[in-house]
C-alpha cells in the first residue's frame, strides 16, 4: 500500500552549521525537512499480481580476475575512460572482447569504465571506437 499524505509543509532547510528544527530534533547540512498533517490521508490500494519467477543460471567465474583488473586499472591510471572518474567502487575493468568470445585475460583487451557504462558496453547500448 503506498499512503499518500496531503497538506505538506516546508518547515526548513539548513546549508550550513547542525541547527536544531521541530522541538529540538538536530538536523544537518543539507537536509530537507517536512511536517505532514496527519489528518488528509489517502490510501491506495493495488490490485493483486501474479509475478514470474526468474531462471535458474549458471555462470563462470574466472581465477585470474582479479590481477586483470588490478592490471587495467593500473594502465589506464584509475580513471574511467569514457568519463574520468576515479572512484574505485564506481569503476570496474571491462573486456573489450568477452571471454566467451575468445577474448584473451590480458591488459591490452581491457579498459576501466564506470559501473554503469560497463553494464550498457556489455548489453551493447553504447560502443568505444578502436580508432580514438
Amino acid at each position: 500500500k503506498i499512503v499518500e499524505m496531503g497538506d505538506v509543509k516546508l518547515v526548513a532547510i539548513t546549508s550550513s552549521i547542525p541547527t536544531t528544527f521541530n522541538g529540538g530534533i538536530k538536523r544537518y547540512k543539507g537536509v530537507t525537512y517536512v511536517s505532514l498533517s496527519q489528518t488528509a490521508q489517502t490510501t491506495i490500494d493495488f490490485p493483486k499480481r501474479i509475478y514470474k519467477e526468474g531462471q535458474e543460471c549458471t555462470s563462470v567465474t574466472s581465477p585470474d580476475q582479479g590481477p586483470f583488473a588490478r592490471d587495467v586499472r593500473l594502465n589506464c591510471y584509475g580513471r574511467c575512460v569514457v568519463t574520468g572518474v576515479r572512484s574505485p567502487w564506481r569503476t570496474e575493468a571491462a573486456h573489450l572482447t568477452p571471454r566467451h568470445e575468445e577474448g584473451i585475460p590480458d591488459v591490452t583487451n581491457g579498459i576501466l569504465l564506470r559501473r554503469d557504462i560497463h553494464t550498457l558496453f556489455d548489453n551493447d547500448h553504447c560502443a568505444i571506437n578502436p580508432d580514438t
